[in-house]
């Protein structure tokens, strides 16, 4: 036994109180015996007595823990719905459209690149300038979807003009608060103060009307100006 393990051992004897020495002199070297420790005593444990523990604890939680069992499965009554047909629900809508009291429109319109939901009286803001003058009534060409109560009509992306009409008029065109714009460019002396306004048009929605699901039909839009 060499010198560093002897005197390991030795350090753990003395801990747990369990040291027996017998010294003798063989060639000037002290020869140690020390009484077998338990490895539960042990401070260094053996790789074995830590499987021995933990296989212990494991079959002490097993016997302990309860395991839930699983859900018994029950049938369902799968029953055959039946979805009416397109021509079903195109006389339907029709039905609807003739009736005079189908409820308030709404439409999703696209205009300069949003997209907005609007209903009769609403008003839009819109940060662009139109060409059309304050007071002209204009129709808006890019309707993507039109709804009432109990039916909506979605386009693919958007409505044919032959199938739905919304109108807006121009109530004003103004500018917008100023607002600085600043560049500063470091160890360039380059420094650029501006002033912006961005244009603000506001539109009043007159009206949303279907006129009909037939696409051949033709309307007169000459009168009115497309946006």
């Amino acid at each position: 036994m060499s010198t560093s393990c002897a005197s390991h051992v030795l350090r753990i004897a003395r801990q747990f109180g369990r040291l027996n020495l017998t010294g003798s002199s063989v060639a000037g070297q002290m020869a140690y015996k020390v009484a077998p420790v338990h490895p539960a005593h042990c401070k260094y444990s053996t790789s074995s007595c830590h499987r021995e523990k933990a296989s212990t604890l494991l079959n002490s939680k097993l016997n302990h823990k309860e395991f839930s069992t699983a859900a018994e499965p029950h049938e369902t009554e799968q029953k055959d719905e039946e979805f009416p047909s397109d021509i079903a629900v195109i006389n339907q809508v029709d039905t609807e459209l003739q009736n005079l009291n189908r409820g308030r429109l709404f439409a999703v319109v696209f205009l300069f690149g949003t997209q907005r939901k609007v209903t009769t009286e609403d008003t839009l803001v819109m940060n662009s300038n139109i060409t059309a003058n304050v007071g002209d009534r204009i129709r808006l060409q890019k309707v993507m979807m039109v709804g009432g109560n109990n039916f909506t009509l979605i386009g693919r992306p958007i409505l044919s003009l032959n199938m739905v009409r919304v109108e807006a008029t121009v109530i004003e065109k103004t500018l917008d608060v100023v607002k600085p714009v600043f560049k500063f460019k470091r160890r360039k002396q380059y420094r650029n103060l501006k002033l912006s306004r961005d244009h603000l048009c506001f539109l009043r929605i007159n009206s949303i009307e279907i006129l009909s699901l037939d696409q051949n039909n033709q309307t007169d839009t000459d009168s009115i100006t497309a946006v």
